[in-house]
């Protein structure tokens, strides 16, 4: 018996197939849900839409989320984490501080306009309390990490000479987060009349001349 040739392929338990296999159902479901959020009304979508969308029965829906605010926040949370991904790539690059800002500004500005829909929904479950467990609780930690690197980026262009050591890094950072979140409301009351992308600019040369002597 070759035993190094079964160790190369290890046999995968029932138990790893079945985990498998409802992961991906997981996913496919919310990939048909985030279908449906960009096609219409979050706030009006039913489960019975996702549904059908995703090719199962509704009550097959509630085996993996426990309704439509969980399904929301895990599509929500896997589309931020992508852009948090995208936005870290950019503050660790080797470019001019300037630049690597200007970019981090349009990515989240960029994301907020696609999403529209989806910040409207987020907004009406109401302003999310930091201190307690809930519904936010995933999307809080999500971004208070982001926060952190975001902080550590403005600590290094600081060290760097690139821009003013007059105000901390953390207040700079939650500053970006507070602008972000403001550009979000009022993408929010002003639907699809307002294209985010053209205020980049505008927004760049604002925050830089805070923070550069």
């Amino acid at each position: 018996m070759n035993l190094d040739s079964e160790n190369e392929h290890p046999v995968r338990k029932p138990s790893d197939r079945r985990q498998r296999k409802r992961e991906e159902k997981r996913l496919s479901i919310m990939a048909a849900a985030e279908r449906v959020f960009h096609a219409g009304d979050v706030t009006n979508t039913s489960m019975e839409e996702i549904a059908r969308e995703a090719d199962v029965a509704a009550g097959t829906l509630y085996n993996y989320f426990s309704g439509k605010e969980a399904l929301f926040m895990a599509v929500f949370e896997r589309k931020l984490s992508e852009v948090f991904s995208d936005a870290t790539a950019q503050w660790t690059s080797d470019t001019p501080f300037k630049d690597r800002l200007g970019k981090i500004i349009r990515l989240h500005l960029g994301f907020i306009h696609d999403h529209k829909g989806f910040y409207e929904y987020l907004l009406s479950l109401g302003q999310p309390d930091y201190t307690q467990p809930g519904t936010f609780s995933v999307i809080i930690d999500l971004c208070e990490s982001h926060l952190e690197r975001q902080t550590a980026a403005f600590k290094a262009a600081q060290d760097k000479g690139e821009i003013s050591e007059a105000l901390p890094p953390q207040f700079l950072s939650r500053a970006m987060r507070s602008l972000c979140w403001g550009m979000a409301s009022d993408a929010v009351n002003r639907r699809k009349t307002h294209d985010l992308n053209t205020q980049v600019e505008p927004i760049l040369q604002l925050f830089w001349k805070g923070i550069t002597p």
